[in-house]
């Protein structure tokens, strides 16, 4: 599973992976993602291994940016049919992101909680 709090996390800055690994390893969390946002409706069970690969990769690349990540992907695999664990992820990555200062996707996952709430208590718009 995802890591869930920042106070599990321990990121060690000198994490003995070199610039290029990182950045293949950072390719690959951006393509399990665009995996993840394709299928989510069409196969869940899928889009649940390419998070917990992500989740995998970002012990690997141990950045708190890619503990974020990992948890907004479990957050997206879950939006269609387990809202209350969408919803968990999504404030644990928020909770990272907010801890540390990761203005990079502090969006995404404001959107990613905006469209949970849009969908619990949807606007009926009356001319």
């Amino acid at each position: 599973m995802a890591i869930v709090s920042c106070r599990r996390i321990q990121v060690n800055s000198d994490s003995g992976i070199d610039k290029y690994k990182q950045g293949i390893l950072q390719d690959s969390l951006t393509k399990l993602d665009s995996l993840i946002l394709k299928y989510r409706v069409i196969n869940p069970s899928v889009c649940y291994k390419y998070a917990k690969e992500a989740n995998e990769i970002a012990k690997k690349i141990n950045t708190h940016e890619a503990f974020a990540r990992a948890n907004m992907m479990f957050g997206n695999v879950y939006f269609s049919s387990k809202m209350d664990s969408s919803f968990y992820y999504d404030q644990q990555a928020l909770l990272i992101i907010d801890s540390f200062q990761i203005k990079k996707e502090k969006g995404n996952v404001l959107y990613n909680l905006g469209m949970l709430y849009n969908v619990q208590n949807p606007v009926i718009l009356t001319t």
